[in-house]
């Protein structure tokens, strides 16, 4: 019985394709400011895959909370736009900082 149920796993394997995830070699060193964005969605950063290729638009199904949106745009002068890279946000809202 456990060689059937080896077999079949292995052959069922045999039949995915390979996953193969984009990088995250940029949003790497923007996490404390990727979590404040992925907030303003309700998200928490331990929760979701962020890569390079992501973008604010991809989380567009869910609903920005208009509180957080106004503190955001109050701290940093933008609202992030859905054709935006998450880290793209997360360079501005850096160089906004420093300013």
């Amino acid at each position: 019985m456990l060689d059937t149920c080896s077999k079949y796993k292995t052959t069922k394997l045999k039949n995915f394709k390979k996953v193969e995830f984009a990088d995250q070699d940029i949003v790497e060193r923007f996490i404390p400011q990727l979590a404040e964005i992925l907030d303003l969605v309700d998200l928490d950063i331990e929760e979701c895959f962020v890569s390079d290729e992501s973008m604010f638009g991809d989380f567009e199904g869910l609903v920005a909370n208009n509180k957080k949106l106004y503190s955001f745009k109050e701290k940093y002068g933008f609202i992030p736009e859905s054709s935006q890279y998450l880290y793209e946000i997360a360079q501005k809202m850096v160089c906004k900082r420093k300013q």
